[in-house]
């Protein structure tokens, strides 16, 4: 048997569904509740939806019936292609379903959909109940792990603060001196000019430099972590590539706007336009040191057509679910706004942002450096909650 997958996976959706009705008191939206593969020949697939299915009595919606063209099977990794070839039978809320061909041990998709030229969900089945993963091979043995099941991570608990980094002058002098205090407890002299304390200070400042040379090494040796310009050079050098000599730095600029700004003919922000950071707080232009605390001037590399205050700020849409995460790979998610008014695009970029604390819910408490832009690589497709 396999259940439901989407985005929160949560039962909370499918109960919702189930108990959503109209004006009348009548059920209006219908979706899968679960999926079962025919042990006999791997090849039925018996398909359990919340409410009857449109042609029955008291179907969601009425009418028109489904057909074999509503069904499309996604997926496979050695058996692609697979297909529902007719239906066997319909009764009250379950559909068997007979494919041309079982399928191999990977995961599949059957999603209802309303033609085969057409992906959305029929009118009167909810989106995020219209699709089920499966695999065909279910009740056959296997020698692999079981899949890890991905689901939201705890809460981080702190931990508590142990040093295991003690690499320099004054960390091994006092590593030094706390082990000494264990175990030669009567020896309690301090003063520089005793002979045990210049003795600890000889074996810091000689443990000092044996880490230094460590650490260069260990460092200078890889092209990820190399620090020195000649270090980077050596490597690339290796490959027979010429390094250039260097670049400015670039950096993702966050604009927002009080009114709408820009058009075609007059860009909000041209390219080349100079973009000057503000000074840390509490620090006057007056107090900057020429050469040092100069502010930091960035460039557009390219023009911004529009400016849009409804883009300030874009909030998920989590299909009502209270806690919702996005897992780490995902690469789509549901924003909340009407497709014409973000005017959002193929190749546009998204800056996901932390704005409240993941555990006090409180925005001084988010974290800064939570931040991720990601581009967008396909056009946004608008859809509607019927349930809300």
């Amino acid at each position: 048997m396999a259940t439901t997958q989407y985005a929160c996976r949560h039962q909370r959706r499918r109960d919702r569904v189930a108990a959503a009705t109209n004006a009348s008191g009548q059920p209006f939206l219908n979706g899968i509740d679960f999926l079962e593969v025919s042990p006999t020949d791997h090849q039925t697939l018996v398909v359990h939806f919340i409410h009857p299915l449109p042609g029955q009595a008291g179907g969601v919606p009425a009418a028109p019936a489904l057909a074999p063209g509503n069904f499309r099977i996604d997926g496979g990794v050695r058996i692609t292609g697979v297909r529902v070839d007719s239906i066997v039978s319909t009764a009250a809320n379950v559909i068997r379903l007979a494919t041309n061909e079982a399928g191999d041990f990977s995961t599949y998709t059957l999603r209802v959909v309303t033609s085969p030229v057409v992906d959305d969900a029929p009118a009167g089945f909810d989106p995020l109940l219209a699709e089920v993963t499966f695999s065909f091979k279910i009740h056959c043995e296997s020698d692999f792990d079981c899949a890890e099941r991905e689901e939201c991570p705890p809460p981080a608990v702190p931990t508590p603060y142990i040093n295991y980094l003690a690499r320099d002058y004054a960390s091994f002098r006092q590593l030094i001196l706390d082990r000494l205090a264990v175990v030669m407890p009567d020896w309690r002299e301090r003063s520089p000019a005793d002979l045990g304390v210049a003795l600890v200070e000889l074996l810091a400042y000689v443990g000092d430099h044996l880490s230094y040379q460590q650490d260069a090494v260990a460092t200078e040796a890889y092209l990820g972590t190399a620090r020195r310009r000649a270090s980077v050079r050596r490597h690339a050098r290796l490959v027979d590539y010429a390094m250039h000599d260097g670049a400015n730095a670039r950096a993702w600029l966050v604009f927002e706007t009080e009114t709408d700004r820009g058009n075609a003919l007059a860009p909000a922000i041209a390219k080349g336009t100079q973009v000057v950071a503000a000074p840390l707080p509490g620090q006057a232009d007056t107090q900057a040191r020429p050469g040092r605390d100069a502010p930091v001037v960035f460039e557009a590399l390219h023009q911004l057509v529009t400016l849009k205050t409804v883009r300030n700020a874009i909030p998920f849409y989590t299909w009502g679910d209270a806690r919702c995460c996005l897992p780490k790979g995902a690469t789509r998610a549901t924003l909340e706004g009407a497709k014409a008014l973000l005017d959002l695009a193929q190749g546009d970029v998204l800056v996901f942002e932390e704005v409240l604390g993941a555990d006090s819910g409180l925005p001084e408490d988010a974290d800064r450096t939570h931040r991720h832009a990601v581009r967008l690589t396909d056009e946004p497709t608008e859809r509607t909650d019927l349930l809300t």
